[in-house]
């Protein structure tokens, strides 16, 4: 109790040399929480994306399927071989024992998109009609999205409906070209035209309808599908999918019938994306953060070799070297403190208006940041900095307390 009554005294005497580190960590608190929030806002972004465009929290296809990434730009979706009625059965089975998750049945195929003013390649998603999460994902431009009560509808991007020249109400001709069969082809009425929020640049590939259209077009029937979509509740995906293993009877060893995949999994490539964006970010914050604890170590550097008359005198007075240590750290750790929670404090004010301004990011930012970028407001993503930052300037602030209260008594007698 006697240091920390010392360490506020030391503040209250050093005005000017409090402010100045408390302005080092005020602003570095600023920063974090920005920064902190902008990536928690992109990843979490991208993440959504990619589970309501494509992959879903957990994706159960036949195990002969052969695709390792749902964005990978080196294969498409032709003749993915699709689930029996059997196997189907068995898979809405499996997820039905779980509580609260969301199942959607679909069929993906690779198809061309014909109309007189050319062709264009599209990955077409056929939907289950009671599916409405694509939505969260795709922008509308025109039109509206598919009519659950109809069938042979179809949704397509902007850049598909500049190439074909049609726009809702138009009609395209959807073709798919098995290897060894002949043609087959399905007359689809454009009624939206959009692209997906984030990864657009992936846009001019999608194209979503109605699950009937696609197994009419492919020659399924009604419960064969090429896979089944969960969407989770809260539950972790990579436990979820275990026990999906477990329900359908899966091991390691033996043939499998299914295969059983994350979100994570299937969604390397922008996982990698993710995750490359998120270890620049934080690279820059650690960066940042080390600037900062070379100030400050600086600083109390300095505050030593103003005080060596005090503390030899301290010293002389029988305080041991730990107790003028908690002495320095004490009054270091409080300014900090005080100014990251006004620094966190601002920087959550920023972040939540952010969060109700719409910002529309250019070329080639729209790409990770989307059409329509909203700052996303967490309150642990606004208060996990104060906590970095407190603790980073107490350890920073260790070792120039511990040599400045190294000091011996005699040293500063010989010194005169």
């Amino acid at each position: 109790m006697r240091a920390l009554s010392l360490a506020f005294k030391n503040i209250r005497a050093n005005p000017s040399r409090s402010f100045a580190l408390g302005s080092f960590v005020l602003i570095s608190s600023v920063i974090f929480v920005l920064f902190n929030s902008f990536v928690f806002t992109i990843t979490g972004n991208m993440n959504d994306a990619l589970v309501n465009a494509l992959s879903g929290d957990i994706q159960i296809r036949p195990a002969a399927s052969k695709e390792t990434d749902m964005l990978s730009m080196k294969q498409g979706w032709s003749g993915l071989p699709p689930f029996t009625e059997h196997h189907t059965g068995a898979v809405m089975d499996a997820l039905g024992k779980e509580e609260g998750v969301q199942v959607i049945k679909r069929v993906r195929q690779s198809v061309l998109l014909t109309t007189n003013a050319g062709q264009e390649a599209a990955l077409v998603i056929g939907l289950d009609p009671n599916s409405a999460i694509y939505q969260k994902a795709l922008m509308l431009s025109e039109g509206r999205y598919l009519d659950p009560g109809k069938s042979n509808e179809i949704v397509i991007s902007k850049g598909q409906a500049k190439k074909l020249k049609v726009g809702p109400g138009d009609t395209v001709e959807v073709m798919v070209a098995l290897e060894g069969q002949v043609p087959k082809t399905r007359k689809l009425q454009v009624v939206g035209i959009g692209e997906l929020k984030v990864f657009n640049m992936f846009g001019i590939f999608f194209a979503y309808t109605d699950l009937g259209s696609v197994q009419n077009l492919m020659g399924y029937k009604a419960d064969e599908v090429t896979d089944v979509i969960a969407y989770l509740p809260q539950a972790d995906a990579a436990t979820f999918a275990d026990r999906v293993r477990v329900s359908l009877g899966e091991t390691t060893s033996g043939p499998r019938d299914f295969e059983v995949t994350t979100r994570d999994s299937m969604g390397g490539f922008i996982m990698g994306g993710i995750n490359l964006y998120s270890a620049l970010l934080y690279g820059f914050i650690a960066i940042l953060l080390l600037i900062v604890g070379l100030l400050i170590m600086n600083l109390v550097y300095m505050i030593g070799i103003e005080r060596r008359r005090e503390i030899g005198t301290l010293r002389a007075l029988g305080f041991s070297r730990g107790l003028i240590v908690v002495l320095f750290v004490s009054e270091i750790t409080f300014i900090a403190t005080v100014f990251s929670a006004i620094g966190v404090l601002a920087g959550g004010v920023v972040v939540k208006t952010l969060s109700t301004i719409s910002i529309k990011p250019a070329a080639p930012l729209d790409f990770v940041m989307g059409k329509e970028f909203y700052m996303q407001f967490n309150w642990w993503q606004v208060l996990s900095p104060l906590v970095v930052i407190s603790v980073f300037t107490l350890f920073a602030s260790l070792l120039p307390s511990y040599q400045a209260a190294s000091l011996r008594p005699v040293e500063l007698m010989a010194e005169k």
